[in-house]
Order: structure tokens, then sequence, then C-alpha cells
């Protein structure tokens, strides 16, 4: 960082002396951009990074705008080389991209021209995308939405990792706008009185004529206001216990307990008649998957019959969903990210008993989960199917999905299962959705279901003559083979293992390869359903050795023991494993084992979870 400051200085003298278009400027810059691509990603470096924006690009900028003598022209080319220079930053290296992504909205904010400013939202969402946790990205965005909208973005400004201190400016002139609608007006006017000028007098009042203006609604479930409005009572939620103010925590708590319970009964959900068993469903979902491999013999040899798979592909890829039809399945998802966040709070809140928690709260709110547990298992089937991998991302940028039904599912099992993974949630999943019993209890289910889980696979995999019982997946394969991966993690008949070394590897490349984060999504959506198994191991070698000696202590099933592999390690680069030697474990191609897995004939292998 010293290095940088000491560039940001130099350049700045020679900005006056020589202007910004020098050689040496452009020299100087370059320098400090190679320092730049050498730094990890810390807070400390982050600062290094506002310093060379604030030094190159920001402050010159601002000194040509307010020169009268220059032109729109000048000043759009001066902008155009500074983006293209950030642009070979991106190119050179993907750390830190979600700051020069940042930055590369705020230079075409800067253009005179509209259609390359509009680029600037962009911009800002790609960098949202590439780092969830800075929290400016979301304030950049405001700055161009509609005032609820803006409320929205600027509170998750202020409650990112690396929060934004100047949204809370933003965030209190947008207070002060009028807005028109029913439903609109509180969603500046609660979150003033619950952030700004806190009264639970006043909190109290507003919300009954909240849930009267809730209810006096023809349509609630189609009204994207109302959902923003909820969304934004959440986050102001939120705000306020991280605030220290736990008396207005308690009353948001109240009120947005008394608006979901006003609407959570009126969720339709209904199951149509199937068209295609499920077997059928499996089979056309691993064509498809085997046909969309990067193995292009294999999809050479399906093309015969593609105008006829295709439609059947579509209709499976949506089937499971769309055997459901759910009127307002926006509103469940929005109860779960609620609990998500709140749940620790809570819990802590009632283990240190400063602030009493009203009875008349604690009766709502068990209400409000039974009632959304009912709602849960009635969707149980599609929400355990569905691929909810990028809906985090989406949630933040877009919210709660009012309109498109099947997107809405796919947010509700996003948010339900990662609230069941939570500790403190009054929720888990045993197969469905129930009440969280004591810890003890809990971990002993959840052992017993595993335990069961794994005898099944093994009598399964000793009937075959090939099928392992586990497979262990290698960086390199959830990097570059993620879509075959995946309906092998889905299936009932192996059981899918990830060695920590490998996830801690995803982890440190997040930002130096642009394939580790969707692996990521995938594997922490996964954990949360409770498809995969970590195993903490530092090597293939350690893992593979574990769950091969665990299988074998088993002992044999109905007087039969193993009589091949019953672990399978599944890697890219087969020659880079090829001294590896371990009893009872198998190497094999990714490729080649979805082949085999992907024409066993057996109904027990077509099985998914």
């Amino acid at each position: 960082m010293e290095r940088v400051g000491k560039y940001c200085r130099a350049l700045r003298q020679v900005y006056e002396q020589e202007g910004i278009n020098s050689s040496h400027s452009v020299s100087v810059r370059k320098k400090i951009r190679r320092i730049l691509c050498e730094l990890d990603e810390s807070d400390e470096n982050a600062q290094a990074l506002e310093m060379f924006w604030r030094a190159s690009y920001y402050e010159p900028l601002n000194k040509l705008r307010k020169q009268k003598t220059v032109g729109d022209n000048w000043f759009n080319v001066m902008v155009s080389v500074f983006c293209g220079e950030l642009q070979s930053m991106l190119a050179e290296s993907p750390r830190h991209a979600a700051m020069y992504n940042l930055y590369l909205g705020d230079l075409h904010r800067y253009l005179t021209n509209t259609d390359q400013s509009s680029l600037s939202t962009l911009y800002y969402r790609r960098a949202v995308e590439m780092d969830s946790d800075v929290g400016r990205a979301y304030n950049q965005l405001a700055l161009n939405e509609t005032p609820v909208n803006s409320v929205r973005l600027f509170l998750l400004a202020l409650l990112a990792r690396r929060p934004f201190q100047k949204a809370w400016d933003n965030l209190k002139k947008t207070f002060e706008q009028q807005v028109s609608g029913p439903i609109s007006s509180f969603a500046l006017s609660i979150p003033f009185i619950i952030l700004v000028s806190y009264s639970r007098t006043n909190l109290d009042s507003e919300g009954i004529r909240l849930v009267e203006a809730i209810k006096s609604l023809n349509d609630p479930f189609h009204d994207s206001q109302l959902a923003s409005l909820l969304l934004i009572l959440s986050l102001s939620c939120r705000l306020a216990v991280d605030s220290g103010n736990e008396d207005a925590f308690i009353g948001c708590m109240t009120l947005l307990c008394s608006c979901y319970l006003c609407l959570i009964d009126n969720v339709v959900v209904t199951q149509t008649e199937n068209n295609v068993d499920d077997d059928e469903v499996i089979r056309i979902r691993r064509r498809r998957a085997s046909s969309g491999s990067d193995s292009q013999a294999g999809s050479r040899s399906r093309s015969s019959s593609s105008s006829r798979e295709k439609s059947e592909e579509k209709r499976a890829d949506t089937q499971s969903v769309e055997e459901f039809n759910v009127f307002g399945g926006w509103l469940l998802a929005e109860v779960c990210e609620w609990l998500f966040h709140i749940s620790p709070q809570l819990n802590n809140l009632k283990n240190r008993k400063k602030t009493p928690i009203p009875a008349a709260l604690l009766n709502a709110f068990h209400s409000l989960i039974d009632k959304l547990i009912h709602q849960l298992n009635r969707l149980a089937k599609a929400l355990r199917t569905v691929d909810d991998v990028d809906e985090d991302i989406h949630w933040l940028l877009y919210g709660a999905s009012v309109h498109d039904d099947n997107r809405a599912i796919r947010q509700t099992a996003h948010w339900a299962f990662k609230l069941c993974a939570v500790e403190t949630a009054p929720i888990e999943y045993a197969g469905y959705f129930r009440r969280r019993g004591p810890s003890s209890e809990t971990v002993e289910l959840q052992r017993k279901m595993a335990q069961l889980h794994t005898e099944n696979v093994r009598r399964e995999a000793l009937s075959s003559q090939w099928l392992p019982v586990y497979i262990v997946l290698d960086y390199d394969v959830l990097i570059q083979r993620l879509k075959t991966v995946c309906p092998l993690v889905n299936s009932t008949s192996l059981i899918a293992v990830i060695p920590s070394f490998v996830l801690r590897k995803l982890d440190a490349n997040k930002n130096l390869c642009s394939e580790a984060r969707p692996a990521i999504r995938m594997c922490e959506m996964w954990q949360t359903r409770g498809r995969i198994r970590v195993v903490e191991a530092s090597s293939h070698q350690e893992c593979c050795t574990t769950l091969a000696d665990s299988v074998t202590a088993v002992g044999d099933v109905n007087g039969e023991s193993p009589t091949h592999a019953m672990v399978a390690l599944l890697v890219e680069d087969l020659e880079s494993f090829e001294d590896m030697r371990i009893p009872s474990v198998a190497i094999y191609h990714i490729e080649s084992f979805f082949e085999r897995w992907n024409k066993g004939s057996s109904s027990s292998a077509r099985r998914t979870r």
C-alpha cells in the first residue's frame, strides 16, 4: 500500500506539470496498475485501489469538468482512455474484478453520451455478481433507481460486509422525496421511523395503517411495490439490531409478523397431473446432460433424434416446477430470507434477556412458523429438485420475483434450505420441513439418516459389477465439468464427497479463476440440500483411503463382500494420478465415468434426489 501511495503522489505532481495525457502520466499509471495486479484481495489493499482510483481518474476528471475551456469531446476521449486502461487490467487478471467493474461503471456514468452512460448500470451489476460484499456497488445502482428501489439498495449498501457509509446520507435524502401510491409511501415513512426518528408509538400506529392497506389490496400477490416494501422492512429490521436499537428490532419484527400473517394463508399451491413419470423425467435429464457435456463424440452420436429430444428436454427441465401452480410464492421466499437473517439476532436476544420479548410477538412468530412449514411441505417435491444456484445474486439485484412463478419457487427453495442450514433457525429439513428440535436430537437424526442412506447405497453397489459407493470430486472436475457433475451429485445411487482441501482451493482462487465462483455457489447449494459430504483431508489419497476404510469396516451385506472398488476418484487429468494406488479405489476420467453410469439400465441407478 505504501508503494501505491508513493506513486499516486508522484502521479498528482505529473498531472500538475504535464497534464493527464502526457507520456509520463501514462507511464506512471501503468506502473501503479502493475503493482495492483500483484496485490491480493484484502481490506488494506482495497484502500490502495481506492487511492489509485482517486489519484488516477476521479480527481483529474473532476478538474476537467470544471474547466470551461475543455469541450465534451475531449472529456469523453479521456474517459474512454481510462476505460481502456481498466479493461486491460480485467483482461490480464480477474483479481479485484468487482472494484474494476465498479470504477468502469463510474467512468461510463461520467460520459455525456446518454447511450454510453446508461451502460454504467451493467457494470455496477457485474460488480455485485463478482463480489456481493462491496457496499458501494449497491449505492451506485441506487442512484439511477426509483425512490422505493433506491431505499432497498441503500440499505443493502449499509448491510454489506464492506459497507459504504455515504449511503446513509443518500438514504436520508431519499426519505425526503415524495412518492405516490397506497403502498409505496410506507416504503419511505416506516424505515424513516425505524432508522432515523425512532418512536415506538409512531411505528405501531404506522404499522396498523400498513396492515389495513395490505388487506384492502385487490391483488396483493401481483403487487411489486408490496414485495419491495416487505423486503425494505426486513432490511430495516436487520439494520436496526446492527445499530444496537433492540426495541426498534422488536417493533419491526412485530410489524413484519402482522404483514406476513395476513398474507401467508392466501398463498395457493395446487398440483397438476403428471404427464411424464419420474423415471422418464430423469432419463431425459440424463440424456440432455450427456449431450450437453464437453464430449463432442457423444453429442454427435445422439444427434439423429435431436428434434424430438429438444421438446422432451424442455418439458423435463421445468416439469418439477410446473407440476405446481403457486400463487404468491414470492412471499414464502421473503419470509424464509427474513428468518435466515434475523434468527441469530433473535436467538442472542433471547439468551441475553436484556430486552424482554413480548408474549404477543412470540405467539405471532410461532404462528407464522407453523403456517410457513405447512406451505413449504406442500411445495417440498418441487423445492427438492429445482436449481437455485444463481438465485442469491439475482435476489440482491432485483429482489423477489412477483411475476415469474417458476423463479419464485427457485427463490423459495434457495432461502428455505439456507434457512434450515442455520443452527438457530426455527425450521429444519429432515426429508420434510419441520420445527427444529433440540440440537442433540437434530444431530442424531441427521446421523441416522446419513447412515441409512450409506447402507442403502452400499447394498446397491455390492449388487452391481462396478458401481462405487463414494465419488470423490477433484478441483479440476468442479472447475471444468460442473454440468457433468450435477447429475452424479443428484443421484441417490452415489454419495458425492468433496475433500476439504478442494473447497479451500476453490475459495483461494475465487478471484483468480472465473469458473471458481459458480463452482463455489453450486457446492454451497449441494451442502444446504445435503447432497454432498465434506471430508477433512489434505490430499486425495488421504480422503480416498478414509472412505475406503469406512466402507470395508462396515462388513459384508447379506454375506457379500466388495469385489470391486467402492470409491471412485473423478478427475480431469488422468496422467497426474497414474502413480496413485489405493486399495478399493478406482480413478476415472469424469467423462468416461459419466458415460458408463449414464448407460446403466437398472431403475435404481436412475433415481435422483
